[in-house]
């Protein structure tokens, strides 16, 4: 017997080193990027975080690492029927809620407004009312478009620690509003009623970003509020679709079924067919759509929120453009410049839209600040 447990204790040390050295690296499914194989120490500064390294090396690159991850997350999820991964939480009915950053749960908590300090949401609405105010002075005619994330839309499906602890607080963006002053309130639409009242969600159950049927429900609601007039419809098919978090739960297969729209347009997100910007550096992400018929230019200024937008907005406009300002700041002053002249000064669209997630509506004055001067 005891060698028996000695042989399953060698076992397991040495099979996975081995299955390293033999074995193809598996695709990474980790959303960051690994440890690099420290150089060796050439100084006694470099010799003390030496072994720390080494150990960080290790622990990214042992052999089955990414096999004992994934077993690990489908144990959680299909025993305990939670997340080993603390930044995706699960909720009733097997509802994602996602929270990003350093902190735990700090904008998950945020978002329903039982995390930040009356100081902190002044600081918000002051730097709100700023960025707004900048947005007035370069895009006078802008709309600003707030999609509720799943802490906004699906409270009732928290779990009960998350439920309890947002019970009784305002939503952020509510509360920034209302601090701000009419004039500029009044020009942002945080659409949380008719959003939780559609006939598809707006927000497939195991998503971050919204996507299917949901979406074009709720601009066919907005209409009246944004003016539009449809001249287009797509038409729908069921699908079943990888989830948005599936790299966070690796081996769990997390999947949304849901209507997607099928167009007669051209989505591009190759430089040599993006139109009137194609000779010019653009951000990642950035993309065009085409589609024949009327319609006017649409201008999207987007987070990760863009590309769901214009799934629904070709059927009011025949061209659009999606710029991502999480990456616009990766560009010079220089060069976001001279693709901004391009776009409003050259291909001149008729309406330009911000739209972002309510986690990134407190800090809009980062987007504000990338945009440059008029010319």
């Amino acid at each position: 017997m005891r060698k028996l447990f000695l042989g399953c204790v060698a076992a397991c040390l040495l099979i996975p080193p081995l299955y390293g050295l033999v074995a193809r690296a598996p695709q990474q499914t980790d959303n960051r990027v690994l440890a690099a194989a420290p150089a060796f120490p050439s100084s006694l500064n470099d010799l003390v975080v030496w072994p720390r390294a080494v150990d960080s090396f290790l622990n990214d690159h042992f052999g089955l690492r990414s096999h004992f991850i994934e077993g690990d997350t489908l144990l959680h999820w299909r025993l305990f029927g939670n997340s080993s991964n603390k930044q995706v939480v699960v909720g009733n009915s097997d509802r994602l809620f996602f929270w990003d950053g350093d902190v735990p749960f700090r904008t998950l908590l945020g978002n329903c407004g039982a995390w930040w300090s009356g100081q902190m949401r002044d600081m918000f609405a002051r730097d709100d009312e700023q960025a707004l105010t900048r947005f007035d002075e370069l895009i006078p005619n802008l709309t600003i478009l707030v999609i509720p994330t799943s802490s906004a839309l699906y409270q009732s499906e928290f779990p009960e620690w998350i439920k309890s602890a947002c019970r009784g607080h305002s939503l952020l963006v509510d509360d920034l509003l209302a601090h701000l002053p009419r004039l500029h309130s009044t020009r942002v639409i945080y659409p949380t009623d008719i959003a939780g009242s559609l006939p598809a969600p707006l927000i497939p159950k195991h998503n971050f970003h919204w996507a299917g049927r949901g979406i074009e429900f709720l601009f066919d609601r907005l209409v009246a509020i944004l003016t539009l007039t449809r001249q287009a419809s797509p038409t729908w098919v069921t699908i079943t679709q990888p989830s948005d978090l599936a790299r966070y739960a690796p081996g769990v297969g997390l999947s949304n079924q849901l209507e997607a729209p099928q167009w007669n347009a051209q989505f591009c997100t190759a430089q040599d067919c993006m139109g009137p910007i194609r000779d010019l550096k653009v951000p990642f992400e950035t993309f065009t759509v085409v589609r024949p018929g009327d319609g006017g230019k649409l201008l999207l200024l987007s987070d990760s929120f863009g590309s769901g937008a214009a799934s629904s907005l070709i059927g009011f406009f025949s061209q659009i453009i999606d710029i991502n300002l999480n990456n616009f700041g990766t560009m010079s002053p220089g060069e976001r410049r001279q693709l901004w002249i391009r776009l409003m000064y050259e291909w001149k669209p008729d309406r330009v839209y911000l739209v972002l997630n309510d986690g990134n509506f407190p800090g809009m004055l980062r987007f504000a600040n990338l945009i440059p001067d008029a010319q």
